[in-house]
């Protein structure tokens, strides 16, 4: 699975290492998770983590509205790896990878603690990036989705802040 991951990665950086590109990273970020569970003669419990969240990715403009972008996260607490792929529609702004967004992404969750040991996600995101310097960026947005383990479900709410390095 880790030789599937790091493919994708140095597939996507490949990729990306042309105009309208962006290195990112994501130094602030949080999984707000929200589990159901049935429990025989206590009906259903609820239980909510948020643990924070780090991450790397790339992404990469297509044209002026369209960007594809790969990211790699950790979350802390609950020892989680996810590789989450994106595709972006930019709705606002005159250059590629800018302005108001809103898109969708799916995924591969891995768990490096105990309990499940992966999961498939998916969801929508929204949020603004903008230049903040000659090539640096900030996008500050959120995804909203699912992870699915098995037969059970999570909601999943993603908000972060992320910086971008422009590769020309």
């Amino acid at each position: 699975m880790k030789n599937v991951i790091l493919s994708f990665l140095l597939v996507g950086f490949v990729v990306t290492a042309s105009a309208q590109s962006l290195i990112k990273f994501k130094p602030i970020g949080l999984d707000y998770q929200r589990t159901s569970v049935t429990v025989p003669f206590f009906g259903t419990l609820t239980a909510s983590t948020t643990p924070w969240e780090m991450g790397f990715g790339l992404e990469h403009g297509l044209n002026n509205t369209l960007s594809i972008g790969t990211t790699v996260n950790y979350a802390l607490g609950t020892s989680m790896l996810s590789f989450v792929p994106e595709v972006r529609a930019y709705l606002t702004g005159s250059e590629a990878v800018s302005g108001f967004y809103v898109g969708g992404y799916g995924g591969l969750a891995l768990y490096t603690g105990g309990g499940a040991d992966a999961a498939g996600m998916a969801g929508a995101s929204l949020g603004f990036q903008k230049a903040i310097g000659d090539r640096i960026t900030m996008d500050v947005g959120t995804g909203v989705g699912g992870q699915f383990i098995g037969g059970s479900s999570n909601i999943n709410i993603r908000p972060g802040v992320t910086f971008g390095y422009m590769l020309y």
